[in-house]
């Protein structure tokens, strides 16, 4: 009995009706018009370059599939919102390495700095680098609302490189996305 409990729960979990993904709402499947943001972060802040180019690549790959016109303004039907991951590595100063008097407790001279007795210059300088990797972000807002940025995305993707042109991967999910979403929705009867 509960064996077959077990696999009817186990069947469950792998039936199609359960392996369905999201649908995308309406207002996604029929927007016509988007508008392309770059939101810079520390490292793009005074890189308008770098932040003219990814614009670029996105609405080329947008151009490239067809199916949306890239229009500047609050009249777009959605809005897209990317930004460039990167790689920094910000220094953490660390404090002198201390040795301690096994009996007091007091700190006590280093015996290895040449000619100084406490931590030498090098040492109080030391710092380690701490890589902080993120990835590219892509989201996908209503557009036409007020302050559309302060609701949550339709639909979002998060990856590294995501927003690399020539071809942009962030676009090529969000294409398939509303290619499964629109089968989805003809499947339904």
């Amino acid at each position: 009995m509960r064996l077959s409990l077990v696999f009817f729960l186990a069947l469950q979990l792998v039936s199609p009706a359960a392996a369905k993904k999201k649908v995308l709402p309406d207002e996604v499947l029929k927007a016509q018009t988007v508008m392309i943001l770059i939101l810079p972060d520390r490292h793009l802040l005074t890189n308008e370059t770098e932040v003219r180019a990814i614009q670029d690549d996105i609405e080329k790959a947008f151009e490239k599939w067809g199916r949306f016109r890239s229009v500047y303004g609050m009249s777009a039907d959605l809005v897209i919102v990317g930004r460039r991951g990167h790689a920094e590595a910000p220094k953490l100063s660390l404090p002198p390495p201390v040795t301690l008097h096994p009996n007091t407790g007091t700190a006590m001279p280093d015996r290895n700095a040449p000619g100084m007795p406490g931590p030498s210059a090098a040492e109080r300088q030391r710092t380690v680098d701490e890589l902080r990797l993120e990835e590219d972000s892509f989201e996908v807002y209503r557009g036409g609302v007020d302050r559309p940025l302060e609701k949550p995305p339709l639909w979002q993707y998060k990856g590294k490189g995501a927003l690399h042109g020539p071809k942009v991967a962030a676009v090529e999910k969000f294409r398939k996305a509303i290619d499964e979403s629109e089968k989805q929705r003809q499947q339904k009867p």
